[in-house]
């Protein structure tokens, strides 16, 4: 700031074109930030004024000149009061004496002039340019009194809206008036009824793209979520988390999964700590004709509600008024989240009579659609080729990848349904959504998007059509359709999947109940454990393969933290790779691998030595949300069709892993990648009456931990203290098994030329000294000269 007020006090003006100050401050910042990012952030925090000037360039002035800027202006339209004349004319010769560089006056006047004597700065008596005029009047929104914000400005809205290249503008100052308490432009004032006069492919085209950079240059949108990730924090008006609920779910109608996914995080997060607002959120947002709101809304309600239970009482209400409103939908999402948060309710204590009954069944179509009653979609000029779900060409992702899949448990040749008609159905849904939008809007969208991002696999996971968002809608439409009226297949290697089930399941797509990464202060012992660096051998490798000395039992199983609290490891998995020169990019470099894995089973006392153990399983799963797990009915359904594996007749696993990372591919929920987590089995959980402290910790009925995971990178444990384990195993009758693997390895390139060393070994937990005896152990060299191999 020092080395702009010299350069400043040099110029003979009182402003600093761009490159001069980007050149001016780039010696100083040096590589750690850009210079035009820092004076963004200046801008941001009111210290810089960026004015456009005509040439495309910017003048940068000192925060402080603002203050000048409105003294001039004040005195201005004091003369002009003064004067008692009523002819603007006189306003109009004050205007056009002003130069660029005095641009501020200009800015401070469009500010005052409605406050002081009740005209815009578009007023066409003013003589200014009507482009210059809109965009003075766009940039005073943020600045000036809410009392001087009436519904007569709705002529200069548009004409801004109206205005080449101010669009953008407009919408990034309704998003930051969003939340301003008895604002006229606020989110539930005219913005809402700005964006209820559209269908929803037609707002979409433009609101999608506003959300979208506001939320990439760091703007409102951006600001709300940040703050609102915070909630704990914030410090708003009770009126601004109210009004925040709506912005947000406008956030949610994003093409722009980031936007949508962290919005309804955000949403959730704020109903958690503000149930009341529920109701109001369901009240907004009657009338709908957006199932990605809908369907954001219901979710936020119900995360809410798995992560504060003892609220449970809030949300009935807001569960009949939202059912009420949305029973005719057929949206799968809607129904069954609907569903799931009944039964949540429901097992809370919640009186079943208080609750709405089910959604209505609605009846198939009479006549399922062919091709011939989509070609005006399909005939559209330019029609991206991911939206022609059928015809000769080779089916798109979304047909053969998401679609296809989902229809595989139901029989439709029973009731006559091919898959031309499934496709056209969805295509055809799309078109009564509303697409291609008015004056085909959201086409023009959809190719713009693609023309920045790519095509196919090449665009990023979180950049979305409005087309695609269409044809999701549809699916997730169809779905609902098909689960009522149509049979599921029988299948004879397969559980049979029954009518009530929960269809949902296969498509989520977001879980915004994941929120460790959210976490203040959460920290938990141990954690050096699992973050272990490799020491490759200068020589000798053979030597160096044939030591078992990668993460010991001993230095794994039971430890002491740093209060001399003994944990136990039920699950621990370390895998580390390593090359002898890591700037070696050939196919034959020098590679290392080492795996240390120790799995848990409870057991009847009278078969650890002889009960089968096996490493791999399916003791995971990647359909539920973390809240859910292990009580609703959704983690349940997966056990029941054998997605899952808790347990079988002879063992249970001490663990489950709920997957995460590419498990989730949509989820964007937050901007770092979610790992996978190793929680406690469910029979641990409830038989001890764990809970989950929402980041990656489980506590006693004291609230104090009682165990906790570890997951960095390929690295993994979960611990559980000694006395809650002992406890368990006493009291039902149980003994921990551990099962260990062990590998070593080092190869040149990729070949199968490997030489390595593995080791599989049993142990016993004894509860009497908290130890674990070693029952058997084998060890087996791979790859050496034939008579070093052994077993």
């Amino acid at each position: 700031m020092t080395k702009l007020s010299d350069v400043l006090a040099n110029s003979g003006t009182q402003t600093i074109n761009w490159d001069t100050a980007v050149n001016t401050i780039k010696p100083i910042l040096g590589g750690e930030i850009s210079p035009e990012k820092f004076i963004d952030e200046l801008a941001k925090e009111q210290l810089l004024i960026l004015s456009a000037t005509g040439d495309e360039d910017f003048l940068i002035r000192f925060g402080y000149q603002r203050f000048g800027d409105m003294l001039r202006a004040s005195s201005i339209v004091q003369s002009y009061q003064e004067a008692e004349n009523n002819d603007l004319s006189f306003l109009a010769e004050k205007l056009a004496v002003l130069t660029e560089i005095e641009s501020g006056v200009l800015e401070a006047l469009a500010s005052i002039l409605p406050e002081e004597i009740g005209i815009e700065i578009t007023d066409d008596r003013l003589g200014l340019n009507p482009d210059v005029a809109h965009n003075l009047f766009v940039k005073s929104l943020a600045w000036r009194s809410k009392q001087s914000v009436t519904p007569v400005i709705e002529e200069q809205m548009f004409g801004a809206l109206r205005t080449e290249g101010l669009w953008q503008t407009v919408f990034e100052s309704l998003f930051k008036l969003s939340v301003v308490p008895n604002h006229y432009l606020n989110a539930e004032g005219w913005f809402k009824k700005f964006q209820w006069r559209q269908d929803s492919p037609s707002r979409d085209t433009y609101l999608s793209v506003a959300l979208s950079e506001s939320y990439d240059k760091n703007g409102a949108i951006w600001f709300l979520i940040e703050a609102l990730e915070k909630i704990e924090v914030t410090k708003w008006p009770e009126e601004s988390y109210r009004l925040a609920s709506s912005a947000l779910l406008w956030c949610c109608s994003a093409t722009d999964r980031r936007v949508r996914d962290q919005a309804t995080r955000c949403l959730s997060l704020l109903l958690k700590t503000y149930p009341a607002i529920c109701n109001h959120a369901v009240n907004t947002f009657l009338g709908c004709d957006d199932d990605y709101i809908l369907e954001s809304l219901i979710l936020a309600i119900y995360t809410a509600c798995l992560l504060s239970p003892e609220s449970a009482e809030e949300f009935v209400q807001p569960l009949n008024r939202y059912i009420q409103f949305n029973s005719r939908s057929n949206n799968i999402l809607i129904r069954e989240h609907s569903q799931l948060l009944k039964k949540e309710l429901l097992s809370r204590g919640i009186d079943e009579n208080r609750i709405s009954n089910q959604f209505a069944s609605n009846p198939p179509p009479t006549t399922w659609p062919v091709i011939s009653d989509v070609q005006t979609l399909l005939t559209l000029e330019e029609l991206p080729s991911n939206m022609r779900l059928w015809g000769d060409q080779l089916g798109p992702d979304f047909w053969r990848y998401k679609v296809e899949p989902s229809l595989r448990a139901f029989d439709l040749e029973s009731k006559g349904i091919t898959y031309e008609n499934i496709a056209c159905w969805i295509m055809n849904e799309a078109m009564s959504i509303g697409y291609p939008g008015y004056r085909e809007g959201a086409l023009h969208h959809d190719l713009a998007t693609l023309h920045i991002y790519g095509r196919g696999r090449a665009k990023p996971g979180y950049a979305e059509t409005i087309g695609k968002k269409c044809y999701w809608v549809a699916l997730h439409r169809l779905i609902g359709l098909l689960a009522a009226n149509v049979p599921t297949t029988q299948s004879s290697w397969e559980p049979q999947l029954t009518a009530d089930r929960f269809w949902s399941l296969e498509l989520r797509k977001v879980d915004v109940s994941d929120i460790r990464d959210l976490s203040l202060s959460k920290k938990y012992p141990l954690r050096n454990l699992i973050k272990k660096d490799l020491e490759l051998p200068e020589s000798n490798i053979d030597c160096w393969l044939k030591i078992d000395d990668y993460y010991l039992a001993n230095n794994v199983i039971t430890l002491n933290d740093e209060s001399n609290t003994t944990w136990v490891n039920l699950s621990f998995y370390s895998e580390v790779h390593a090359k002898k020169d890591e700037d070696d990019v050939s196919y034959d470099a020098e590679r290392f691998l080492c795996i240390a894995s120790y799995n848990g089973y409870f057991v009847d006392p009278n078969t650890t030595e002889t009960v089968e153990l096996y490493n791999h399983s399916n003791n995971h799963c990647y359909r539920v949300y973390l809240a859910e797990y292990p009580r609703s009915i959704a983690f349940k359904q997966c056990i029941a069709e054998q997605d899952t594996t808790i347990s079988d007749d002879k063992r249970t696993f001490t663990s489950i892993q709920l997957l995460r990372g590419g498990e989730w591919e949509y989820d964007y929920s937050s901007n770092v990648e979610q790992s996978s987590i190793d929680v406690p089995c469910p029979d641990l959980i409830d038989k001890i009456n764990l809970r989950w402290d929402q980041d990656s910790g489980w506590l006693d009925e004291n609230q104090n931990l009682a165990a906790f995971s570890h997951n960095i990178d390929r690295n993994s444990s979960l611990f559980i203290r000694r006395d809650i384990l002992d406890s368990y195993l006493s009291k039902y009758n149980k003994s921990l098994v551990v099962a260990r693997f062990g590998r070593k390895q080092f190869n040149e390139g990729f070949a199968g030329n490997a030489r390595l060393m593995e080791v599989t070994g049993r142990y016993v937990y004894t509860p009497c000294d908290g130890c674990f005896k070693l029952i058997n152990e084998d060890i087996e060299l791979l790859g050496f000269e034939s008579s070093e191999e052994k077993t």
